[in-house]
């Protein structure tokens, strides 16, 4: 077992506390672990100093996936990792859970992705248990949210797409689809990397015998998603569309993030959140 971690950060010291804990709970099991600074190049040391087994790069590119090819590309080039951990620095996994997150996933040759079950911060209620792609629209449906832990019945789900949060992929996927697509900068990534996958023929699972909590720590007084996550968010969809389906999909997914975006405005003005909802 030769696990590498890839985790981005981004002027997060609010998080670097917990974050350090997280890791302490999985670090056992990392063969290698790279963090990837894209924010204050200042921060370089801090995190040396707080993670002094890692490496810790630095990237000048405020595209969070170009910051994720640094990681994946160095763990390829200069390791031997047979899995790379992609885990964002807000997210906690139970004590060895890692380690059997990769046996299942190299129980299948056929296997190329696995992700443990997502709860709610500190709690037993799912969050996400693997998504599935609508290909009609390029939706991202996390499935069984809010649903209690002890009602998921099935110990593993086969899904056509995992959240970005947390996932362990086999050293081979990356060397076969190659990297991910960087003009996506940020949301629907997990929608291209589960398209890329299924047509080179890997399986993606999810397990719920492996827990995960996204604790979502986030500054004092930050509640909304910045206006760049949100062109994102309705951006990539369409672009996604367009890079792999006609122009019948594309119109589908258009007019899906049109509706969506009508609901949201809606709903902000009815709840008179004002215009720090768009902030």
């Amino acid at each position: 077992m030769k696990i590498a971690s890839i985790t981005l950060f981004c002027k997060e010291t609010f998080r670097l506390e917990p974050w350090i804990a997280y890791v302490s709970e999985y670090e056992n099991d990392l063969y290698a672990q790279v963090i990837v600074n894209n924010g204050s190049e200042s921060d370089t040391a801090l995190l040396q100093k707080s993670f002094p087994k890692a490496v810790v790069l630095y990237s000048k590119s405020s595209n969070m996936i170009t910051s994720y090819n640094m990681a994946i590309r160095y763990v390829l080039d200069n390791t031997d990792a047979d899995a790379i951990l992609q885990i964002t620095n807000d997210l906690r996994i139970e004590h060895g859970g890692l380690k059997c997150l990769y046996d299942l996933l190299y129980k299948d040759d056929a296997l190329g992705m696995i992700s443990p079950i997502l709860l709610k911060k500190d709690s037993e209620i799912v969050e996400n248990y693997g998504a599935e792609i609508d290909f009609s629209n390029m939706l991202f449906r996390h499935m069984d949210r809010d649903k209690a832990y002890v009602e998921i019945e099935n110990e593993i789900e086969y899904r056509t797409g995992l959240p970005g949060g947390c996932f362990l992929t086999k050293r081979i996927v990356y060397e076969t689809i190659g990297l991910q697509d960087e003009r996506i900068n940020m949301y629907s990534d997990e929608v291209d990397l589960g398209i890329k996958c299924a047509n080179a023929g890997f399986k993606l699972l999810t397990t719920k015998s492996v827990k995960s909590w996204h604790q979502h720590v986030f500054p004092e007084g930050k509640k909304q998603r910045s206006r760049n996550a949100s062109y994102f968010m309705a951006r990539n969809p369409i672009y996604i569309a367009r890079k792999y389906y006609g122009s019948k999909i594309i119109i589908k997914t258009f007019l899906s993030r049109f509706k969506l975006a009508i609901i949201e405005l809606l709903s902000c003005v009815h709840h008179l959140k004002g215009k720090d909802a768009f902030m």
